[in-house]
């Protein structure tokens, strides 16, 4: 019953908005990390996540605006690469698993695509 309301509710935002919430949510989670990682004196893991999280940001503000993302791609997975090699570094091979929530999250990150979802032309 509770499910179904909140179901409910959420149906009822346009997808414009449920998408900025959840790139939102990984910027939250980012920066939430960034300060642990400073807590923890781990320099470079939060810098990188900083960056992550403004990469990401910089793009919602983009899509807001209706352009193209500022930020291309190609930087947004070299920073994500980086990010998960200094957590292993740092953290340990355990420590890395948080990184899965981010690499679904970067599923939103990129822009919206407009192509056949079988990929024919």
């Amino acid at each position: 019953m509770i499910l179904s309301k909140f179901l409910a509710v959420v149906a009822d935002i346009p997808a414009r908005y449920l998408d900025s919430i959840t790139r939102g949510f990984c910027v939250a989670l980012l920066l939430g990390l960034a300060v642990k990682s400073v807590l923890l004196s781990h320099w470079a893991l939060s810098a990188i996540l900083v960056v992550l999280a403004g990469i990401i940001l910089v793009n919602i503000i983009a899509l807001h605006l209706e352009r193209e993302a500022f930020i291309p791609l190609w930087m947004l997975v070299t920073v994500l690469t980086a990010t998960v090699i200094l957590t292993t570094c740092y953290v340990g091979l355990s420590g890395a698993t948080w990184m899965f929530p981010t690499l679904v999250g970067l599923r939103f990150a990129a822009p919206p695509r407009n192509t056949n979802p079988r990929g024919w032309c």
